[in-house]
């Protein structure tokens, strides 16, 4: 939408000589300001359409003219009212248009009214517009080129309407113009291209051993003799700017480039380096280095197993010992599965301690056998429990631990075998103690 403002209308004479009437037409030379919805002043090309009405809405239009391809520069216009096409059935521009007090002038732009309709008021001579603006109001303006408005820096100013209410005559003020590129991360120039031209020129050191550029704002001298190769050292002539290029020596510290190595050595010119070792010693996990950013990555690793033994480890794999599974769940394993571990030894021909030795002395579900040193079947007080009479465990050397029955006086052995008697008291007391 676009909004109007008329400026000054002046009626000019055409005729040699002026008189009070005119036969002839005359022209009236009109000079606008025109402005978007926003305030903006309008640049381009424009139709503009002039009529003269009696009234200040409706009524009846007493003239009008269209004049195209009209050029709008920083919002300002200027047409010669009288020299336009003439609209269907208009007469022409004639002061008899102005026997009566009342005529009201409306423009239309792009067939776009411009309301409200300017009051007119004149001689036969001269015409000027009533009410061209409000004293105190304000309207855009940019003197600079229109391609310019609004790029960068560059931003339209305002006009002041003056007191007497002819005209926005004051400066543009608040208005900011194209200017020379600078070096300050700023488009001065508002051709939309930041730092760019002349802005380079001026970071010149005037040292032939660095390159100057304009970047991020502000002039940066990087050494000019850096041929991007970690292996020499580079180093620039002061005079005339030469670069030269050692290779360094074998056993210096050096970067590969490669985030993924570290403790480069140079070696017969080349930059040797060790892989980084990214191993969380976790076997849930996959591990890699990442290339671009040189960190150490753990991926789950779903599915993987592995044989396991919770047990101490002399019994692992010991008599009924044996292995479990565990498989990685989330990154960690999820416990030791089907595994056999060491517990009470009993009687019944395995190794639940696991202790290399089969229904040893005192497993579970043991007999007490007496030491039965005749072999009579019948033992001493001395015993032991086993599994098994004489047998410790499988693999044991048998012993005289056999009788399930001991520690009662017994009689002597048939006359065949020696009486093993033996007094330890005095005759008065015998006590008979079997050997």
């Amino acid at each position: 939408m676009c909004r109007g403002f008329v400026i000054v209308l002046l009626l000019a004479c055409l005729l040699p000589v002026c008189g009070t009437a005119f036969a002839a037409s005359n022209m009236i030379s009109y000079q606008g300001v025109l402005t978007d919805s926003g305030g903006a002043s309008v640049n381009g090309v424009v139709t503009l359409e002039a009529a003269i009405f009696d009234a200040a809405s409706g009524g009846n239009r007493l003239w009008g003219e269209t004049h195209t391809a009209v050029t709008v520069t920083n919002g300002s216009y200027h047409i010669q009212l009288g020299s336009g096409v003439p609209l269907s059935g208009s007469p022409p521009l004639d002061t008899n248009l102005f026997a009566q007090s009342e005529r009201w002038l409306q423009i239309s732009v792009n067939g776009e009214v411009l309301l409200p309709r300017q009051p007119l008021s004149g001689t036969p001579f001269a015409l000027r517009a009533a009410g061209v603006c409000v004293s105190g109001d304000y309207v855009t303006c940019y003197e600079g080129d229109p391609a310019t408005l609004n790029v960068g820096p560059c931003k339209p100013g305002l006009r002041q309407c003056n007191p007497a209410g002819n005209g926005f005559d004051s400066l543009c003020e608040g208005m900011v113009l194209p200017d020379i590129e600078v070096c300050d991360g700023l488009d001065n120039d508002c051709n939309g291209l930041v730092d760019d031209g002349a802005a380079g020129q001026q970071c010149d050191d005037g040292d032939p051993c660095t390159t100057d550029s304009c970047s991020g704002g502000g002039c940066s001298h990087l050494p000019a003799c850096d041929d991007g190769n970690p292996l020499t050292d580079d180093s620039c002539n002061p005079v005339d700017g030469q670069c030269s290029h050692t290779p360094v020596p074998d056993g210096t510290f050096c970067d590969d480039g490669d985030p993924c190595t570290i403790d480069g050595i140079v070696s017969s010119g080349v930059c040797v380096s060790q892989l980084k070792s990214c191993d969380d010693a976790n076997a849930c996990t996959t591990d890699s280095c990442n290339p671009a950013t040189g960190l150490c990555e753990h991926a789950d690793n779903p599915g993987y197993t592995e044989a396991c033994y919770t047990g101490p480890a002399a019994t692992r794999n010991v008599g009924d010992c044996t292995d479990g599974t565990q498989a990685c769940s989330g990154g960690s394993f999820n416990g030791c599965i089907g595994e056999v571990t060491p517990t009470t030894e009993i009687c019944g021909g395995g190794d639940e301690d696991c202790d290399g030795l089969v229904d040893e002395q005192d497993a579970l579900n043991c007999i007490n056998y007496y030491l039965d040193a005749d072999g009579d079947g019948y033992g001493s007080w001395q015993q032991k429990c086993y599994c098994a009479p004489g047998i410790a465990h499988q693999g044991a050397i048998a012993d005289q631990y056999t009788a399930t029955q001991g520690g009662t006086a017994m009689t002597p052995t048939p006359p065949s075998t020696p009486a093993p008697w033996r007094s330890a008291l005095p005759p008065s007391t015998i006590t008979a103690t079997r050997l």
